[in-house]
């Protein structure tokens, strides 16, 4: 297929970072090409990124032009005074009692100085390098800019200012001033209205908006006028063209991190009880955890008696996390927010295989999960919660808990990027 239109992409996330962040447009890159658009992309030079995955480069064409921009990268002077809490700094993920008076400061300094992130210093180096950019393409037409980190739509705002003729569409992997960690980077009030401010810019300014999750789109909606589109994450079939691995185990596995104040409590006082009523499950429970694990989730497991059913499997590359979740019998979701659906939602869907989800009632997760026929949605009920792992233990026993078929075409990496195109 010739490839009639031409998009710059610009995004911090990129091969070899590993991690939820560079999938979406990993992805979108990967499949836009068969739907007529030839991807360009920017992204920084020489990165820090806390979690790597060599795998993801074997996903990308040959003839992809990847333009660099020089940065200077804070993460790397938190890696050296906090080796073990820079991944969580970034994104402002822990919790105020987790945090010693040094990290408090330097979230303090990353919530107050660096706004909106501490990648703002990407700003001058992909507006200079964009410069060059159109000088080498001068039919390009469309830039997207994707964040968080949301520096990358003052990026996109630069280049709207100098290029008015560029259509700018800005993407929003997860919300901006909405999303829970904002909390956590003791702002002040200057810096909360400077968010605000920046946030308001970028959402009158672009000539299109997508997010991945409707609530955004609803909360955007009331700041902007201009043309909203919600694009869910997805699934890669390709991801999944592994044999399925023969597991005897009542099998729980939680795929990503777990931070402070993603603890759920209920959950795991239900799988206690859960063994109380079901002993016979006690030689067959194990709970993988595949990702990084906050001291204070394993403080919980002991306390509830848990850890001697748990697994601790660490941060793995992206095609063994799919792996795992293939041969689990029942995968775990925690999402806390309303406007957030994780990207795995969608590759749980596909395994077939149930869902125990602990997640808010109104949720776009609760509403994708609400016509999903192995959801076991999980309530601030324990009794409730209780009988829904032993109802599906009781079936797991009797040989009739195996994956179930269910239409997730719409959420395929493919198919979504064939409704990019149609944006573009």
């Amino acid at each position: 297929m010739s490839l009639t239109k031409k998009v710059l992409i610009i995004t911090y996330y990129w091969p070899p970072a590993g991690g939820p962040g560079v999938q979406r447009w990993l992805k979108f890159i990967k499949y836009l090409p068969d739907f007529g658009v030839k991807p360009i992309v920017l992204v920084p030079d020489a990165a820090f990124y806390p979690i790597l995955d060599a795998n993801h480069k074997h996903e990308l064409d040959d003839n992809l032009m990847v333009y660099r921009a020089k940065m200077k990268e804070p993460s790397r002077f938190v890696k050296a005074l906090l080796p073990k809490q820079v991944t969580h700094l970034s994104d402002g993920g822990l919790s105020s009692k987790s945090m010693s008076l040094l990290t408090k400061l330097l979230v303090f300094i990353r919530g107050n100085f660096f706004v909106p992130d501490a990648r703002v210093g990407l700003v001058k180096p992909a507006f200079e390098q964009v410069q060059k950019i159109l000088n080498d393409h001068p039919d390009l037409q469309t830039i997207i800019t994707t964040g968080p980190p949301h520096s990358l739509h003052l990026i996109g705002l630069k280049i709207k200012a100098h290029h008015k003729h560029l259509r700018w569409i800005a993407d929003f992997r997860d919300p901006w001033t909405e999303i829970k960690y904002h909390e956590n980077l003791r702002l002040t009030k200057k810096s909360k209205q400077k968010h605000k401010r920046l946030e308001h810019e970028v959402l009158v300014s672009a000539d299109h908006i997508l997010t991945s999750s409707w609530h955004t789109a609803n909360s955007f909606k009331a700041i902007s006028r201009n043309p909203i589109t919600v694009l869910t994450n997805g699934f890669d079939s390709s991801d999944f063209d592994m044999p399925p691995i023969k597991d005897d185990k009542f099998s729980l596995t939680h795929v990503g991190a777990l931070l402070p104040d993603r603890n759920p409590v209920i959950f795991w006082k239900s799988i206690n009880r859960f063994l109380e009523l079901r002993p016979l499950a006690k030689s067959l429970l194990e709970i993988r955890l595949v990702g990084p694990v906050d001291e204070s989730i394993l403080q919980t497991l002991n306390s509830l008696h848990l850890i001697a059913y748990t697994k601790l499997l660490g941060v793995v590359d992206h095609k063994s996390a799919v792996s795992h979740m293939m041969n689990s019998k029942i995968l775990i979701l925690i999402e806390a927010e309303q406007h957030v659906i994780p990207g795995k939602l969608f590759e749980y869907l596909h395994t077939g295989n149930a869902i125990a989800a602990v997640t808010p009632e109104d949720s776009d997760v609760r509403t994708i999960l609400k016509n999903y026929p192995l959801s076991l949605i999980m309530t601030d009920d324990l009794n409730d919660n209780v009988n829904t792992l032993c109802h599906h233990f009781d079936s797991y026993e009797a040989g009739h808990c195996e994956p179930v078929a269910f239409d997730t075409s719409s959420y395929s990496r493919r198919y979504l990027s064939s409704q990019l195109a149609e944006l573009l």
